[in-house]
């Protein structure tokens, strides 16, 4: 629980650095009683700052720290996957030639999801506490693919000869801004450690969409 500041507020207040985060929805909050000092939010993930940064592992650590018979009666981790939507916005082909060009590796997996689909495995995570509510981390994760996969399915789906050309990180840093780099680099690094996300996500939520339907159903790159 906290009171809602201006990110200007609680630097001042807390003596802490930085922009903030980059998402223009982000609402800031100084916490009500014990815990972290601040925390924000972009639904549906809060973040933790410490160290001059936010972090959504740093307050889940945090949560599951607290013991469990007093503090919330129920608690549920939810670990989001890469929005379909990120297609359309920053994580998009070059125009000129179709290409996607970033430092993923052939072996990164990154795992999928389309965002409207968060809101309905988390009402069934609220609405059945009993089941999902003791602590389980649940994932959104409708398939996990390589960048190669992506292509394949572009193809398939909307008929452009699109490709994938990985850049090294360095270069990737030339055009693209470091934090998104790191975001990238995790995929390479943990992104395929959790085999079972997409089986754990399904038992939750069967019909979650998977990119070959979003694709389609969104007509991208069909136009």
């Amino acid at each position: 629980m906290g009171i809602e500041r201006t990110w200007d507020y609680l630097k001042h207040e807390f003596d802490r650095e930085g922009n903030g985060l980059p998402d223009p929805t982000a609402r800031y909050f100084e916490t009500i009683g014990p815990g972290p000092q601040l925390f924000a939010v972009v639904t549906p993930s809060v973040y933790y700052h410490d160290q001059r940064q936010c972090s959504k592992t740093q307050l889940e650590n945090y949560i599951r720290r607290l013991p469990s018979d007093s503090t919330f009666a129920h608690v549920t981790f939810i670990h989001v996957g890469f929005y379909y939507q990120n297609f359309i916005t920053f994580f998009v082909p070059y125009a000129e030639n179709i290409e996607f060009r970033y430092p993923v590796f052939s072996y990164g997996r990154i795992p999928l999801y389309d965002v409207h689909d968060t809101g309905k495995i988390v009402r069934e995570c609220f609405e059945h506490p009993e089941r999902w509510g003791h602590r389980q981390t649940v994932p959104i994760v409708a398939e996990q693919l390589t960048m190669d996969e992506i292509c394949e399915t572009i193809r398939e789906v909307s008929g452009k000869d699109i490709h994938f050309v990985p850049l090294s990180y360095d270069e990737a840093l030339i055009k693209l801004h470091r934090e998104t780099v790191n975001n990238l680099r995790w995929y390479n690094d943990f992104g395929s450690i959790d085999e079972q996300q997409v089986a754990k996500t399904k038992e939750i939520y069967p019909k979650i969409k998977t990119f070959a339907e979003w694709v389609r159903e969104t007509q991208w790159l069909m136009e």
